[in-house]
């Protein structure tokens, strides 16, 4: 088992001790003040720090990487989110662009239907007002509205 000059044994408690004091106590490893109270680091890095709890501890590099990466994974949810509904939207104005022209044609083959039954129906209706002027003017004789007639009504 090695001793150092004053005994000390290297697995000693007080040993450990003794050589935390003196890194802490050496005059590279102290910690510097800035003009304004805050530490200065000079270049130095701190090690070993664990993960944030509070607003205002500090953090470590894997930590805001891991923040980096879950944003920019929320970023393309998102943006794949938006993508779709694009896409949704787009279908659904071509379904309803598509339904509206499909009920345009149908209110154009109804209206020419009309027309035509219209047209039809004034037709008729000028046939019919001719004939009424000849029966008012040229009466038509009892015999031949007897002809006319159907034989079921004759019979009565």
């Amino acid at each position: 088992m090695s001793v150092d000059k004053f005994g000390r044994s290297p697995s000693s408690s007080i040993y450990r001790l003794y050589r935390k004091r003196q890194v802490f106590e050496h005059p590279r490893n102290t910690i510097r003040y800035t003009e304004d109270g805050n530490f200065d680091m000079e270049n130095r890095k701190l090690c070993n720090v664990q993960d944030p709890i509070e607003e205002t501890d500090v953090t470590t590099k894997k930590y805001a990487d891991k923040l980096h990466e879950n944003a920019i994974l929320r970023i393309d949810k998102f943006g794949s989110v938006l993508t779709d509904a694009k896409k949704a939207f787009l279908k659904a104005e071509i379904d309803l662009s598509k339904k509206v022209s499909d009920l345009d044609n149908q209110m154009t083959i109804t209206v020419d239907e009309i027309d035509k039954k219209w047209i039809k129906m004034l037709a008729d209706y000028e046939k019919l007002s001719n004939r009424l002027k000849r029966l008012q003017k040229d009466p038509v004789p009892d015999e031949k509205i007897k002809r006319l007639q159907p034989r079921a009504v004759q019979s009565k």
